[in-house]
């Protein structure tokens, strides 16, 4: 009879927990739309599966697209505590007793007992394991997990813990902050004395408290102070206080009104005040285009880069999972049910270009090109550009790139290029277009003649000429020459450079009537060298071009020489 009357409570219970949601999200229309269900409780889901405790006890698996599901632990004596999701399967935490738990770890289709012990007392629910990308890891027993192979590399005690998806982690001390890899190396960033630091990183920023109070900022070899806590209470926690993605940075700070509000810094490092509550707001989650999603007195709100105050969507408890965001769209879970968050962003404005041309083509080759262009401009800053080659999309670049060299082109052949500047609420700007054709390719061992000029003065003429070629191949060369019209006698300079820095060699003799001299060449600062030769009638000037060693060739990197020469009767 006890243990009935203790099932009616619980039931009861997370009924009172769940019906909020459910009446807000009928009150709020289509703000919060269910679009899966379980039988049991969620504990982690992405856009095509759902992990789940089921009312029977088994952990499942469930396909969202569809439908299928699968069993991936049974043991029903034993209490599933937090579980996440992988890319090949997910961690499972099991508690066994006194506060300690074991993990296992489903994939290729099987269950493996890690070994690994898990610490799951009191405030220890959220740091018990973490996942991001392939990898996993403990923060009881320091252990990094390949969710997709199964290795485990134990790095012992190293401190708190913040974990990126290329399995690389940084943790922080006493002493400071230091980067792990997954092969174990390390290396310390900054060495300075931190107090209880609690971590989150991107892989490339650092983000941690002190004692639960100050939150810090590592970038680019500095720490900076973000937000200084004004009293002992004023405490701040990880992914609540601070949280970064990819280069967004979004913590609290306590203003002149007393209370902590949320702050946004975007990549570009423009600083916005998010929140304006009359009371302590906090981060629910972060994605990579500068959205947030915020909780605030049982509530849950929604802010896009751009809009003029978050947008309120639902209720929100303390229990359920945190929204997250998946192939473009937001999610919440509440109990067994999976809502989709309807976040429609404030910011409808397109990024805008300046009004001159602005996309243009340098170093054309025979194979490559290079595109510069002027920066787009938005009031909430570009997050991205979209470069299409032939309406087909080539690649996606950051929203700070200027400059893209296209390579593996066809000789002599029309491309049409094509940028579009997009912010972090999608809005995309018209389309910059232009049109290049690639230069002829030059045939291995040959000048092409780039430009050219003559004319003549005081008796003198004067000839200049600008060649350029490929040396292709470990030890090819390529020559050139002139000779003066009969009658004439002439003095010669040429003059080799390679943009591109690559090391090659000038040589130019002096040739005829079975004479053969070589002239002395001259190697500047640059990198560049030259020679000068006087050249007799019925001789002629040669010039060549080689690699100084056999491993100085580039196939699509060119090489200039400049001839100039003055000649007469004198």
């Amino acid at each position: 009879m006890r243990r009935r009357f203790m099932v009616l409570v619980c039931g009861f219970f997370l009924l009172t927990l769940l019906l909020p949601f459910q009446a807000s999200a009928a009150e709020a229309g289509s703000a919060v739309i269910p679009v899966d269900n379980v039988e049991g409780r969620i504990l982690d889901f992405d856009d095509t599966r759902i992990l789940y405790r089921g009312t029977d006890t088994k952990v499942r698996i469930k396909n969202r697209t569809d439908g299928t599901q699968t069993v991936i632990y049974d043991a029903p004596n034993r209490y599933v505590s937090k579980s996440l999701l992988t890319p090949s399967g997910a961690v499972i935490n099991v508690y066994t007793g006194e506060d300690y738990g074991e993990l296992f770890l489903w994939y290729s289709g099987q269950l493996k007992a890690t070994g690994i012990e898990t610490f799951s007392g009191y405030g220890s629910q959220d740091a018990t394991v973490r996942t991001n990308g392939k990898y996993a890891f403990t923060d009881w027993t320091a252990d990094l997990i390949d969710t997709e192979t199964g290795e485990i590399r134990n790095f012992g005690r190293v401190g708190n813990v913040a974990l990126a998806a290329d399995g690389s982690f940084v943790a922080a001390n006493n002493e400071g902050i230091t980067l792990f890899q997954p092969d174990g190396t390390s290396r310390q960033l900054i060495k300075t004395s931190l107090e209880y630091p609690s971590l989150v990183f991107d892989g490339k920023t650092v983000l941690l408290n002190t004692n639960n109070r100050d939150i810090l900022k590592y970038a680019d070899g500095s720490l900076t102070q973000l937000s200084k806590s004004t009293s002992y209470d004023d405490k701040t926690w990880p992914h609540y206080d601070f949280e970064i993605n990819q280069g967004w940075i979004a913590y609290t700070k306590p203003t002149s009104s007393g209370r902590r509000q949320i702050f946004l810094e975007s990549p570009q490092g423009t600083l916005t005040q998010v929140t304006y509550f009359n009371g302590n707001p906090k981060i629910r989650a972060l994605n990579e285009h500068g959205t947030l999603a915020i909780s605030y007195n049982n509530e849950l709100y929604m802010y896009h880069p751009g809009d003029k105050e978050p947008k309120k969507l639902t209720s929100v408890s303390y229990y359920d999972l945190a929204p997250s965001y998946h192939n473009g769209t937001w999610y919440q879970a509440v109990e067994g049910t999976l809502f989709r968050l309807n976040d429609a962003p404030g910011d409808t404005t397109a990024p805008q270009w300046p009004a001159d041309d602005v996309l243009a083509v340098t170093d054309v080759t025979y194979n490559s090109v290079r595109l510069n262009w002027q920066p787009a401009t938005d009031e909430t800053g570009v997050d991205k550009y979209l470069l299409y080659q032939d309406n087909a999309l080539l690649d996606t670049l950051n929203g700070d790139v200027s400059s893209y060299e296209v390579k593996g082109l066809s000789p002599k052949s029309s491309y049409l290029f094509s940028l579009v500047a997009v912010d972090a609420a999608g809005n995309q700007s018209v389309k910059q277009e232009v049109t290049v054709t690639t230069a002829a390719y030059a045939t291995p061992g040959s000048f092409q003649l780039s430009d050219s000029k003559t004319y003549s003065y005081g008796g003198s003429n004067y000839e200049f000429l600008l060649y350029y070629g490929y040396i292709s191949s470990s030890g090819q060369e390529l020559s050139g020459f002139w000779s003066p019209p009969e009658g004439f006698h002439g003095v010669v300079k040429v003059s080799m450079g390679s943009p591109e820095g690559e090391d090659y060699d000038l040589s130019l003799e002096t040739v005829g009537e079975g004479n053969r001299l070589p002239e002395d060449t001259t190697l500047l600062a640059n990198g560049s060298e030259y020679s000068v030769t006087e050249v007799p009638g019925g001789y002629r000037a040669e010039w060549r071009v080689k690699g100084h060693t056999d491993k100085d060739y580039s196939p699509d990197k060119k090489v200039f020489v400049y001839v100039s020469v003055k000649y007469d009767k004198h």
